[in-house]
């Protein structure tokens, strides 16, 4: 959705979606080559779920400001989600959606 610095926020409109990608792109840099110069980049990723406040293409508010504290606590190569999203996935997953 956005850059900030080297980071990015990605929207989802499904839950699941959103620890798919993750799992995905740390898959993925874990194993692209970098070079040797550049050497393995580990990156950390958080995800909260929740209401946002949508200005044009932008996205503001506590689920937001939730999501970058939640990626903040994260180290390079590790997922975290909150109890929210897990929440939200195991729910959907036992409703069968």
């Amino acid at each position: 959705m956005k850059s900030a610095g080297d980071g990015y926020m990605i929207v989802f409109r499904e839950s699941s979606a959103a620890v798919e990608c993750a799992v995905a792109l740390q898959r993925a840099h874990d194993t692209y080559d970098f070079g040797l110069d550049v050497g393995a980049i580990r990156v950390r990723m958080g995800s909260h779920v929740g209401e946002v406040i949508r200005e044009g293409d932008d996205f503001f508010g506590r689920t937001v400001i939730l999501a970058a504290r939640v990626a903040a606590h994260a180290s390079g190569g590790e997922i975290l989600i909150s109890d929210a999203l897990l929440r939200s996935v195991t729910d959907a997953a036992e409703a069968g959606t």
